[in-house]
């Protein structure tokens, strides 16, 4: 995997940086009735007309996203 950046800009929303190109893409995660879903501002997140795929930036966030988790769970937060 290549060197990634992982910010928050806001209330779900990341911006993950490519390190060595520079290239910077927006992940937004959301919640309906119950259900997870994310979207990337990528050519794999943005496929018009079509499904959007899961991009390796999403899946960079969600991996994160459940690190810090549980990284919560174990200092009781």
């Amino acid at each position: 995997m290549r060197p990634q950046s992982i910010r928050r800009q806001e209330s779900h929303l990341y911006e993950v940086t490519n390190k060595r190109k520079g290239t910077r893409y927006h992940v937004r995660i959301t919640r309906m009735n119950g259900e997870t879903f994310g979207s990337c501002t990528c050519k794999a997140g943005l496929r018009h007309n079509r499904a959007p795929l899961v991009c390796k930036h999403l899946a960079a966030v969600v991996i994160y996203l459940r690190a810090l988790k549980a990284m919560r769970e174990r200092v009781g937060h």
